[in-house]
């Protein structure tokens, strides 16, 4: 489906509630505008799509792909002949008290390099004045779509999710906190690579709302994320948490082998301890939660070859038999 159904929501402290469906839109992805976008999606109003064909920048914008109280996305193609190429491209509002922030954050977005982050192509500013943004245009499945209809094993699921904080970590480590790490925001493309999407309520480490505006998805927030309290890195470890434990969590249940094991315990003790309400209590980092999975892994590894060294032994007793 093009759109999530886990949507960010907003709080705004002024009249005005606004359309929730860009933000869950899939493809566009990509780092946004960070603080940009938690004023910008407040009291947004109705405006009509620009049609197909206009031009912004080197880009002539083709079909809608979505709209919220923020912006509106299109399908956009490159227009100045020198080679072909597609992007999502979001346009929204301006706003004269955030320019200065937005041009220093939109920097630091453009800086970021990782294969598995959408990319910042291009951005400007229209004719009137609002702020536009060219996105990497990705294909792929959502993350829990994917383990499912994949039928993952436990394995790749946990090696997923390790490539999820690989990403999220290097975000970390450049300052910038997503807050809105959900199984919407996050595809799985052809070469099954996670690739992380819309960084559109980024911040700054630390960060705290300023009460004018708040933008979540309910089920995924922090619980200082929901208070409007400060935002920091253990916000992001809260939501890997509650993605880890729907990743692990199909109807089929783990096998009965991975619960004897210990495996299913340990799972669960990792899941508890990063979607703790205390942030000082849950892992110091995004690298120690991917390296406690990385050790549950391992002992999947171990477990498996074990059944197997079992099952030959058990033949060759039967043939000697």
């Amino acid at each position: 489906p093009l759109l999530a159904a886990d949507e960010p929501t907003a709080t705004p402290t002024s009249p005005g509630a606004p359309c929730s469906a860009l933000d869950g839109l899939l493809p566009p992805g990509g780092a946004l505008a960070g603080r940009l976008f938690n004023r910008l999606v407040a009291d947004a109003p109705d405006e009509a799509p620009l049609g197909p064909g206009t031009l912004i920048g080197c880009w002539r914008l083709g079909r809608l792909l979505g709209c919220g109280g923020s912006s509106m996305v299109y399908l956009a193609e490159r227009a100045d002949g020198h080679f072909e190429q597609q992007v999502a491209l979001k346009i929204v509002r301006p706003d004269p008290r955030l320019v200065e922030q937005c041009v220093r954050e939109r920097q630091l977005l453009a800086e970021l390099d990782h294969p598995s982050l959408a990319r910042l192509i291009d951005g400007g500013a229209c004719e009137d004045g609002r702020p536009w943004f060219a996105m990497e245009l990705i294909a792929g499945v959502r993350i829990d779509h994917y383990v499912e209809h994949r039928r993952l094993s436990l394995r790749d699921r946990l090696v997923l999710f390790e490539g999820v904080c690989e990403a999220i970590a290097y975000a970390h480590a450049r300052g910038l906190v997503h807050r809105d790490i959900k199984p919407g925001n996050l595809l799985v493309d052809g070469h099954g690579r996670p690739r992380l999407l819309d960084f559109g309520i980024a911040m700054a480490d630390g960060a705290g709302d300023d009460g004018t505006y708040r933008a979540m998805t309910p089920i995924y927030a922090s619980p200082e994320q929901r208070s409007g309290g400060i935002v920091a890195k253990a916000s992001d470890i809260y939501q890997l948490g509650m993605l880890l434990g729907a990743m692990l969590m199909p109807p089929r249940g783990l096998p009965s082998r991975m619960t004897e094991s210990g495996i299913a315990d340990a799972l669960r003790a990792v899941v508890e301890r990063a979607t703790a309400h205390d942030p000082a209590q849950r892992f110091r980092s995004v690298a120690a939660l991917r390296a406690a999975i990385v050790l549950i892994r391992q002992r999947t590894r171990l477990l498996h070859v074990a059944r197997h060294v079992d099952a030959r032994r058990a033949a060759r007793f039967a043939a000697a038999g």
